[in-house]
């Protein structure tokens, strides 16, 4: 792997930047402050004030929610918790590798005085190699109900925890609001579901995946006061359990169903599949039309959890 095995390029990258005057100065001859990061026992020593960060994985998409944030480069992943803005300001930014496959060269090129990962441990990352570069810290979710404490170490590591917290009170503004909706209108006598089709039930052994409480198209709503499944028990479950087509009947333990769709606001090609199976039908959820495909359904971030809330509220609450 690229971000393991080219040490030689990374000392060449090094020394074409010090014949350009350098690689950017950090603790030595700027103010400095200690963060936790998870691949560190240790604080690590980071820029009280950072100018240019480069991200990978998770940490990407905390950054991009904050405008003016230092972020200069990033590695390339998959886009969907993104606004159409924050797509945008992501397409345009340069791209330093992809997934867990990151070429230090390029990381070096940008010039960063510090690096932030949400690259899960599971990865198991060497970052010795970008250390050489700059500072690294690592915050990754371990769970999906993670994402908001995640989000704000990635915004406290580089220094943009104040324009965060604007955020923070419109998201927490927005779900009380909705919370009250929710328990003025029948639905707050539900059990809701979220249901997808898809290369993530296919990796779990299922036909269709079925997501319990604090899953990730579920923890946001969640802060809505909306009641999912629990979470079941076991070796082979965790916050989402892949079923075949023929357990659909599991839906008949709910009121109604959420589900994913696309940018039109209909339900995806994956959700209109699991729609079309013969048990689908006889669901109660079916049965009783409370079949809910949502544009943002699988939001984990503050600006796309906003826009689930305002959904929510227009295309469910808005028409019972």
């Amino acid at each position: 792997m690229r971000s393991r095995t080219i040490t030689a390029g990374l000392a060449a990258a090094l020394l074409a930047l010090a014949g350009c005057g350098g690689a950017p100065s950090t603790a030595e001859d700027a103010p400095t402050r200690e963060v936790d990061s998870d691949h560190k026992d240790a604080p690590v020593k980071v820029p009280k004030d950072p100018k240019r960060v480069v991200t990978l994985g998770w940490a990407t998409g905390p950054l991009l929610e904050i405008e003016g944030s230092p972020i200069v480069g990033a590695a390339d992943s998959e886009t969907r918790d993104y606004t159409p803005e924050n797509r945008k300001r992501f397409e345009k930014l340069p791209k330093v590798g992809e997934r867990t496959e990151i070429s230090v060269e390029q990381v070096a090129e940008l010039k960063p005085d510090l690096i932030l990962s949400g690259i899960p441990a599971a990865a198991q990352m060497d970052y010795g190699q970008l250390e050489e570069i700059a500072p690294v810290v690592v915050s990754a979710p371990t769970a999906p109900a993670d994402w908001k404490k995640t989000t704000e170490r990635v915004w406290d590591a580089a220094g943009v925890t104040e324009d965060g917290e604007q955020l923070v009170t419109a998201y927490d503004k927005r779900a009380e609001e909705v919370g009250e909706a929710v328990a003025d209108s029948p639905a707050a006598d539900w059990t809701f579901a979220a249901a997808s089709e898809g290369k993530e039930a296919r990796l779990r052994k299922g036909d269709w995946m079925l997501e319990f409480q604090d899953s990730w198209s579920t923890t946001v709503l969640g802060d809505a006061g909306l009641e999912f499944l629990p979470r079941e028990q076991g070796p082979e479950v965790d916050f989402q359990t892949g079923l075949s087509f023929e357990e659909l009947d599991r839906l008949d333990e709910v009121d109604a169903v959420i589900m994913p769709a696309g940018p039109d606001g209909k339900a995806t090609p994956g959700s209109r599949k699991l729609m079309d199976q013969g048990p689908w039908k006889e669901t109660e959820p079916a049965q009783a039309d409370r079949v809910y495909p949502l544009v943002w359904s699988q939001a984990a971030s503050y600006r796309t959890g906003i826009l689930l809330f305002d959904e929510f509220d227009e295309q469910v609450l808005g028409k019972l």
